[in-house]
């Protein structure tokens, strides 16, 4: 979700700043009232939660990812070795990604 951010790939909440995880930071708390007041109106908390907001967006939101790098990663897919694909389902088990693990199936 964009307002809580993504720890596992070093994105904070919307409240925190970037370099939370660089400086080992403590985030600041989401809680669920201000989760409703942001998804009614991101602007609403000020500028610098909306720039958080933005900044989330962009990282993980996929529909914000650039058409360059779209072609590249459906050319890089397409021209991958056949071999390469038997690669997927350990790499998912070992790195524990149990919801990309539903899907696998998408990937090879």
């Amino acid at each position: 979700m964009i307002l809580k951010g993504d720890t596992s790939d070093g994105v904070p909440n919307v409240l925190s700043g970037d370099n939370v995880f660089v400086e080992g930071v403590r985030q600041t708390p989401l809680r669920q009232n201000k989760i409703d007041q942001l998804i009614n109106d991101p602007k609403s908390m000020g500028e610098e939660i909306y720039r958080n907001y933005l900044r989330n967006k962009k990282l993980i939101d996929l529909s914000e990812t650039p058409d360059s790098v779209r072609k590249e990663i459906i050319y890089n897919y397409n021209n991958q070795k056949v071999s390469d694909r038997g690669k997927v389902f350990p790499y998912l088990v070992d790195k524990r990604c149990r919801m990309l693990l539903e899907s696998v199936e998408e990937f090879v």
